[in-house]
C-alpha cells in the first residue's frame, strides 16, 4: 500500500496498472515489475512522486513505447503549468529531445490521489534519449546526471576539482576503466569551461567536448 511506499524511497512493490484516456476508453492494462517512490528534494514533500516500471514495453497515452515512466507529483507548483511552459519552450528552441508528458488523475486501489504528470523517464532508448551505445565498453553511450546534493543514493558517482558531482545513470554497472574515462572527460571539460579563455591544460577548447547547439 501507499503507506509502505511513502515510508522510504527504497521501498517497492509490484501490481497491475490500468490506463484510460480522457474519454474513459482503455489505453493499457498490464503488470508492474516495480513501483516505488522517486525524486530527491521533492521526495520530502507531502505529495510523493513515483517510478513506474512495466513488465513489458507499452506506449502509455502516446508517450512512446518504453518500460519506464515517471509519475511526477509537482507539489510545489499547484498549477503544474511549469511542465507545459518548459516543454513548449524546448519545442520552440528545436532541441533534439525533451521528455514528453500527460496530465493524469491518479488512483491507487480505487482511491483518488490527485492530479499528476505522467512523463517519459529520462533513460537511454529508441523513444527516449537515443544515443549510440556501440562503443560503451569505454568511450560512448553514457547517461550522466549533475547531482551535487543527493548522489549518495546512487551506485556510481564521482567528484570533480570544481566541486561538482556527476552520477552515471546508464549503464547501471560501471567498470573501473569506464569510471576513470568519465572522470577524466568531465574534469577536462570543466577545466576548459572554468578557464578565462575556454581552453584547458591539454589545449582543447570547451566546444570540443560538447554539442554547443544543445
Amino acid at each position: 500500500g501507499l503507506d509502505y511506499l511513502k515510508g522510504s524511497k527504497l521501498n517497492m512493490t509490484t501490481g497491475t496498472i490500468k490506463v484510460v484516456d480522457e474519454n474513459g476508453n482503455p489505453d493499457f492494462k498490464g503488470g508492474l515489475e516495480r513501483f516505488q517512490g522517486r525524486g530527491n528534494d521533492s521526495w520530502l514533500c507531502e505529495k510523493k512522486g513515483f517510478s513506474i516500471d512495466l513488465i513489458e514495453d507499452a506506449d502509455l497515452l502516446n508517450l512512446g513505447s518504453d518500460k519506464d515512466y515517471a509519475l511526477i507529483a509537482g507539489y510545489r507548483d499547484s498549477s503544474l503549468l511549469s511542465y507545459m511552459v518548459i516543454k513548449d519552450l524546448i519545442n520552440e528552441m528545436d532541441l533534439e529531445y525533451a521528455p514528453d508528458y500527460k496530465f493524469v488523475n491518479f488512483y491507487v486501489n480505487g482511491e483518488y490521489q490527485g492530479l499528476y504528470v505522467l512523463a517519459e523517464k529520462i533513460n537511454v532508448g529508441y523513444n527516449r534519449i537515443n544515443i549510440d551505445c556501440t562503443y560503451r565498453d569505454v568511450s560512448g553511450g553514457y547517461l550522466y546526471e549533475l547531482d551535487d546534493l543527493d548522489y549518495n543514493w546512487e551506485l556510481n558517482y564521482f567528484h570533480t576539482d570544481h566541486g561538482n558531482t556527476y552520477v552515471i545513470n546508464d549503464p547501471l554497472i560501471v567498470k573501473n576503466r569506464q569510471m576513470e574515462y568519465s572522470e577524466k572527460l568531465w574534469q577536462e571539460f570543466e577545466h576548459a569551461i572554468y578557464s578565462p579563455d575556454g581552453y584547458n591544460e591539454q589545449g582543447r577548447y570547451y566546444t570540443e567536448y560538447m554539442d554547443l547547439d544543445s
